[in-house]
């Protein structure tokens, strides 16, 4: 925690190099001062970066302004819809070797739906580790699969194993 750093000694220990800050909006108002104080020197080749959700870095620069004026970009990473993770999924599931009829991406969705919380966006991994479940399932030897594959049910035109709504439930 940098609250409990000097940032001048920190600053000039990375000199020609970097210094991430995560949860930057923790730092008190005295801490930011002294990093702004030590990012005001142009002698050093300090890239700083401040990582926190968007409403912590409002925060933190509405209470130090002056921070504000050591840093030329701001990047805020918007998460991803669930129709852009399902996509993600869909386009996963292929390169894995498999497809996905209507239910089975209808199925993906409401997975990734319920799991979208306030504090908790799905990531791009976890849609992956739900798609490589399915596969699991999928790919299982029982009798049903069999049947499946000796009536050409399993796979595509492709012959890419196919993702059915069933293969996405929660067990």
């Amino acid at each position: 925690m940098l609250n409990h750093k000097d940032p001048e000694e920190l600053i000039s220990r990375v000199d020609n190099g970097g210094l991430i800050v995560e949860r930057a909006s923790t730092m008190s108002v005295e801490t930011c001062e002294r990093l702004h104080k030590a990012l005001e020197r142009e002698d050093r080749g300090v890239i700083v970066i401040l990582v926190d959700s968007r409403h912590g870095m409002d925060r933190l620069f509405r209470t130090a302004p002056a921070l504000k004026q050591n840093f030329t970009s701001r990047v805020d990473i918007i998460p991803l819809s669930d129709d852009e993770l399902v996509h993600l999924g869909v386009r996963y599931a292929a390169r894995c070797g498999c497809s996905m009829d209507e239910m089975a991406k209808l199925a993906l969705h409401s997975r990734v739906a319920s799991m979208q919380k306030i504090n908790h966006h799905v990531t791009a991994q976890e849609v992956q580790t739900i798609v490589d479940e399915a596969i699991g399932i999928a790919t299982r030897k029982t009798p049903a699969h069999l049947m499946d594959s000796m009536f050409g049910k399993r796979r595509d035109d492709d012959g890419r194993i196919i993702l059915r709504e069933k293969d996405f439930a929660v067990s």
